[in-house]
């Protein structure tokens, strides 16, 4: 479970790639709480920048010189796409991680991010040239219209309708499928888990995905998640 405090994640000496991913997933969870209990919108927050790194030590410096490395290795020419879901029929979806540079805004705190639309209704800090890490979800229809998403505002709505827990499913299946693409096999059986309990609960996401996709596209592709995924989910529940 990724909660509590992000920087547990990278305390060791040695981050690797996988602290770093775990770290931004924390922080990325952390952010969809605070702005669903602070009523901000959030509508383009970034998920990362060296600012909210909150460690008290003095190789603070060095640390976050190697965050920043692993990301941007990760990253080619400062973004990446991640294929998501693919029907040449409906649509495609990716996630979109992008790094930019520019305005910072942090509340009183420096504890947590806003941005530029928050930023205007809440007393905060400015930090000038900074680099910031964004991830967004990227629909692109079948009439050939791209519309793209901040992935904290959608968890943030997921929160404030009530349903941590599948914003806790959403973010432990991401991990999980990295766990398993690094090679750790034993985790499929928890991946399926998260996996049935999105299956479940996906009707809860259609209020969520209106502000990405009209409502026919959002059905459609809900329901062919539904039949593509639980029969896996019901083969490997099966077994345990």
């Amino acid at each position: 479970m990724i909660n509590g405090d992000c920087s547990n994640f990278i305390l060791r000496d040695r981050i690797t790639e996988a602290d770093v991913v775990r770290y931004i997933a924390c922080i990325v969870r952390r952010q969809a709480l605070y702005c669903a209990e602070r009523g901000l919108h959030c509508i383009d927050v970034p998920c990362f920048s060296s600012s909210v790194v909150m460690i008290d030590r003095q190789d603070r410096y060095s640390k976050i010189r190697k965050i920043w490395k692993i990301i941007k290795k990760f990253l080619v020419n400062n973004e990446k796409r991640i294929r998501i879901y693919d029907d040449d029929d409906l649509l495609r979806v990716d996630l979109y991680i992008v790094l930019k540079k520019g305005t910072l805004y942090l509340d009183k705190s420096e504890t947590y991010m806003l941005d530029e639309y928050d930023s205007k209704n809440v007393q905060c800090v400015q930090i000038t040239n900074a680099y910031k890490l964004y991830t967004y979800l990227e629909a692109r229809l079948e009439e050939g219209n791209l519309i793209r998403i901040n992935v904290i505002y959608l968890l943030k709505k997921l929160v404030e309708a009530g349903h941590i827990d599948l914003l806790d499913s959403l973010i432990n299946t991401l991990l999980l499928i990295y766990d398993i693409k690094s090679g750790n096999f034993n985790k499929i059986a928890d991946l399926y888990l998260n996996m049935n309990n999105i299956v479940s609960k996906l009707s809860y996401f259609k209020d969520v995905l209106k502000d990405v996709l009209p409502e026919a596209h959002s059905s459609q592709l809900l329901d062919k998640l539904k039949r593509k995924i639980k029969p896996l989910c019901d083969i490997l529940m099966s077994g345990l």
